[in-house]
């Protein structure tokens, strides 16, 4: 809205504005002729300024691979408006509902978005860039002058029951949200390998 305004002021059409911010010109006519145009609907119960900093307290918890959901993010309000000692009367006890949660997403979608996350564990986790950089770095030199039959590449699937894939709050745009856990499931692994030279192993199970 702020850039469509500016472009406006600039000498653009209402038009040709619309078209280009993907909002509508009787829109930005209002917001022309009112610059004060506040949005629709109260203020939010915990006020911007703790709504920014609970964003980016999600989006740390993300990063650091311990990402919350919507129960998680209802409980933090709740356990912040226990301890301020407020009370709000739209909430029971306190406790936001999933509504709210829904509502507060919506503000904030530029920010935060709900994706399935992939559990791994805290060791894989730990594996950096560089570490595996410096892995291929000495394999390369390890394997110099090896026959490529001799050179077999090996990987295994491991196909365990899963402990359940949860919708979690992280930073817009993450392509493979992550959550560190730990569990003990029963397993079947598939074990195969191939050659360099392009021979394939019998897969083992």
């Amino acid at each position: 809205m702020e850039a469509a305004i500016r472009q406006i002021r600039s000498g653009m059409s209402y038009r040709k504005a619309a078209a280009k911010y993907n909002i509508a010109s009787s829109v930005l006519n209002r917001h022309m002729l009112k610059p004060d145009t506040r949005k629709h609907g109260g203020p939010p119960v915990l006020g911007e300024e703790v709504e920014a900093l609970l964003v980016k307290r999600l989006q740390m918890c993300g990063d650091w691979g311990f990402p919350m959901d919507c129960m998680d993010l209802r409980l933090i309000v709740k356990g912040y408006l226990d301890q301020r000692g407020t009370t709000v009367r739209r909430f029971k006890n306190n406790m936001p509902g999933s509504e709210w949660a829904v509502s507060f997403l919506r503000r904030h979608r530029q920010a935060l978005a709900q994706r399935l996350c992939q559990n791994i564990k805290r060791n894989r986790a730990a594996v950096s860039g560089e570490t595996i950089n410096k892995y291929f770095d000495n394999l390369s030199s390890s394997i110099h002058g090896v026959p490529a039959k001799n050179i077999i590449n090996y990987d295994e699937t491991n196909l365990a029951d899963d402990p359940g894939r949860r919708k979690v709050l992280m930073k817009r745009g993450t392509r493979y949200p992550e959550r560190i856990m730990n569990q003990s499931k029963s397993a079947t692994s598939v074990m195969y390998a191939g050659a360099a030279d392009g021979t394939l192993l019998p897969p083992y199970i």
